[in-house]
């Protein structure tokens, strides 16, 4: 359920009261199916990180940090996603939306100890966020040297997504530059993501969500499992772990290069580079692979925490090079996700 700011009243903590918002009945409105994902996998385990989303800036030359405190606070007043949190009600997930407040920055100084930053920052970003009391964005400054700092913002997977941090780093660069300048900033009012969450619930009830299922029953069909080997001895430690890989210098020329002659995109041509290496390993030509997916129809302009996972089913014929598969695989996952 969800407390919106059409015909709600705050209670006594100031947040918008779901139990008079929504529908006017009472009822209020639900979560949209991914928070609700999210919601129910935090109960299961309160402590995990693994849904925290990081951004760390290094910042050089001189900082004004009233301008900068002034910029998030006027960012998070226009986005009612990073005012949110979630508590429960009998059991159930409800919205309180929070209204406009200065946003908590956290300064330190490092200058004498600047080789504490990282462990600053790993604490900062691994740290797990309560979904019932919030906030659900935690920032911290860090000083390392007289015209240095290091930004941490982290926010959780429920109100944002890797889109997201471009809108936030670009709206606060524009608000911290009209700061300084003296300048006020107009911004157009951005679609509230309360309201998408309901239009959500209606595409769930409605005909098209029907479409969506039906096609991928059908495209899933008797997929077969993936037989992936483990190639590492599980520690016992619990699923916590770092993967670590190398960058390719040089290889985004010759991969845009590829994705030209064949007229599809750069991501067509790693998704297909990556089926043909699961069928090297597991000389399987039938299986899926699971490919995330923004889900923004509106230009990447709205705050929203839309993200979600495709499962194109891939089939590696003999001697085929050419991706094309892949491209008409994935716009079929876009028009249905």
């Amino acid at each position: 359920m969800i407390g919106t700011t059409g015909g709600a009243t705050a209670g006594a903590d100031g947040a918008l009261d779901p139990a008079v918002a929504g529908d006017g009945q009472g009822g209020g409105l639900p979560l949209s199916p991914a928070q609700e994902r999210l919601w129910f996998l935090h109960q299961l385990d309160p402590g995990d990180a693994s849904y925290n989303i990081p951004l760390v800036l290094r910042l050089t030359g001189a900082l004004h940090e009233p301008a900068l405190r002034s910029a998030f606070d006027a960012t998070v007043a226009r986005h009612e996603a990073l005012r949110t949190r979630f508590p429960d009600r009998d059991g159930r997930p409800v919205v309180l939306v929070e209204p406009p407040a200065p946003v908590p920055v956290e300064s330190v100084d490092l200058r004498r100890d600047p080789g504490r930053a990282p462990r600053l920052l790993a604490e900062r970003t691994n740290a797990a966020f309560d979904l019932a009391r919030g906030p659900l964005l935690r920032v911290a400054l860090l000083r390392t040297d007289d015209d240095e700092h290091l930004l941490c913002l982290v926010l959780h997977h429920i109100v944002a997504d890797g889109w997201s941090l471009n809108l936030l780093r670009a709206e606060l660069a524009t608000r911290y530059a009209a700061h300084l300048d003296g300048r006020t900033v107009e911004l157009p009012e951005p679609f509230p993501y309360t309201e998408f969450a309901r239009r959500e619930r209606e595409f769930a009830d409605g005909p098209e969500a029907d479409a969506a299922v039906a096609h991928w029953r059908e495209r899933l069909a008797d997929a077969p499992v993936l037989d992936l080997r483990p190639t590492a001895t599980a520690t016992g430690e619990g699923p916590g772990g770092a993967f670590h890989t190398r960058r390719l210098t040089g290889a985004g020329r010759a991969v845009d290069a590829l994705a030209r002659r064949q007229r599809c995109t750069p991501f067509m041509v790693l998704l297909a580079a990556y089926q043909v290496l699961l069928h090297r390993w597991t000389r399987q030509d039938d299986f899926c692979v699971g490919v995330p997916a923004a889900g923004r129809g509106d230009a990447g302009r709205n705050w929203r925490r839309r993200s979600a996972t495709s499962p194109p089913r891939s089939s590696c014929a003999p001697n085929s090079r050419e991706p094309r598969p892949s491209r008409s695989c994935c716009a079929g996952c876009a028009a249905r996700c």
